[in-house]
């Protein structure tokens, strides 16, 4: 149990030290920080707080840095977050002000604009629903016996196939064909499709196993892709100076959807939480920090935030920009990623 004083200090040396990477002294926070006991009474509060595990020295005789635990401890009890300073928040909205209908195109803004904030990488997911939908399905003639099949998922997002077809046909006879499957189709899934009890003409069977079948190349697909901005700024700080803890992140970060797959796990909840050191699941992230969240509709359709950068994170300031970035891209799903099933 931490006393007052000790809960001071330990804030202090966490706020010194994510300012100046240096380790902070006893003296340094008197002096700093105006306290009104001596710099040895402040020493032996460091020391109960090194015997209890909240920070370490990397020198006897030297001043203290916050460990994992005590990084934990701050987090969790002393920290207190305010919210993102009004310029920061029209930075962010300006930045995404006027952009195109594709959600791609909003996530790699957002991830430059959020780096540019927080100095570390941001890391924004495309939302996704569980199992890919249909918007809407159109063929189009191509030549007599061939026609490309133009698949709208909700979303917006395109996919086509271009459909052998047994016979000649006119646009007149895929035109009635598209009609006829948009009556059925938009709304549902692969799994909801192969379930309908339908009877299907012959071309209208061969254009519904284009469909299905790229709806199951989507499913396949790493359920989110992951637009990463800012790793130069999260690599250039001291903590990565050596070239071995560099690799392991740059590692880490060319494996975009295993780095997806792993925020998409760790984000429960549209609540952001934050991992810290040896709570990080994968071995090359263990020197670094993560504060993620999940945006949009969590039942239907959803993507993730989050902000990675060493241990020495101005942990405050990534919770604040988070929980504001999440709120922009809630306001921007409905028009970009409308999921009616209509």
């Amino acid at each position: 149990m931490l006393t007052e004083r000790q809960k001071q200090v330990l804030q202090l040396i966490v706020a010194d030290y994510v300012a100046s990477a240096l380790p902070v002294g006893s003296k340094v926070i008197v002096e700093r920080h105006g306290l009104p006991v001596s710099s040895a009474t402040v020493r032996n509060d460091m020391g109960a707080l090194e015997e209890a595990g909240y920070i370490t020295r990397p020198h006897s005789s030297g001043g203290g840095i916050p460990s994992d635990l005590g990084y934990r401890y701050y987090v969790d009890i002393l920290l207190k977050e305010s919210p993102l300073p009004e310029t920061q928040r029209l930075a962010i909205r300006r930045r995404l002000q006027g952009l195109g209908p594709e959600f791609e195109t909003w996530c790699q803004a957002a991830t430059a604009v959020v780096a540019k904030l927080v100095h570390n990488a941001a890391v924004v997911t495309v939302p996704r629903a569980a199992e890919a939908h249909v918007r809407q399905v159109q063929l189009v003639a191509l030549q007599e016996t061939l026609a490309l099949l133009v698949l709208v998922l909700q979303g917006a997002k395109l996919k086509e196939h271009r459909l052998p077809l047994p016979s000649a046909v006119t646009q007149e006879d895929l035109t009635r064909v598209s009609n006829r499957l948009n009556q059925y189709l938009p709304g549902h899934n692969r799994f909801e499709i192969a379930a309908l009890t339908i009877a299907w003409s012959e071309l209208e069977a061969l254009a519904l196993q284009s469909v299905l079948r790229l709806l199951e190349e989507e499913d396949d697909l790493s359920r989110q892709a992951a637009y990463v901005g800012g790793l130069s700024q999260m690599l250039s700080q001291p903590e990565f100076a050596s070239s071995e803890r560099a690799r392991d992140v740059l590692e880490a970060f060319e494996q975009r959807e295993s780095l997806a797959g792993l925020l998409a796990a760790l984000a429960e909840s549209r609540d952001p939480r934050v991992f810290i050191g040896d709570e990080m699941p994968t071995d090359s992230l263990r020197q670094c920090s993560l504060v993620v969240a999940t945006y949009g509709r969590t039942t239907e359709v959803s993507g993730t935030i989050g902000i990675i950068g060493p241990t020495r994170m101005d942990y405050s300031r990534a919770l604040a920009t988070v929980h504001f970035l999440r709120d922009v891209l809630d306001e921007i799903l409905p028009s970009a990623y409308p999921g009616d099933r209509n």
